[in-house]
This record gives C-alpha cells, sequence and structure tokens, in this order.
C-alpha cells in the first residue's frame, strides 16, 4: 500500500513587511525563522521545523492572501 506524507508548505502573506509577517508564523507554529539567502530572502523566509520533518517558508505576495 503506498502511504503519502506532507513535505511541506508555503504560507502566502499579502503583506510589504516579510520579517513580520514571517514573525507572526514563526511564533504561532512555535518554529525559528531563517532568512534565506541573495534575492530568494526578499520573498520567503523559512521557518525551522525542530522535527526536520517539513520544509515550511512564508512568502510575500501581491495577490489576497
Amino acid at each position: 500500500m503506498h502511504k503519502s506524507k506532507l513535505a511541506g508548505f508555503i504560507i502566502d502573506c499579502e503583506t510589504a513587511d516579510l520579517d513580520a509577517a514571517s514573525a507572526f508564523w514563526s511564533k504561532a507554529l512555535g518554529m525559528q525563522a531563517a532568512a534565506l539567502p541573495g534575492a530568494e530572502g526578499e520573498t520567503y523566509v523559512r521557518l525551522l521545523d525542530p522535527h526536520d520533518e517539513l520544509h515550511i517558508e512564508v512568502q510575500k505576495v501581491e495577490h489576497p492572501s
């Protein structure tokens, strides 16, 4: 039998303040926020899963969340 597992997800946030949005989700999920390098860091912040099972990122978007 095939078993699927959630590997990760992206949280879209319609915001101009990615730091504030990632701080909110970091606290809400109990995960440390980690800046990404270069241009990627202008749009995404990674949330570090303490169990190292999920890949979660907060993404700054211009459309409604």
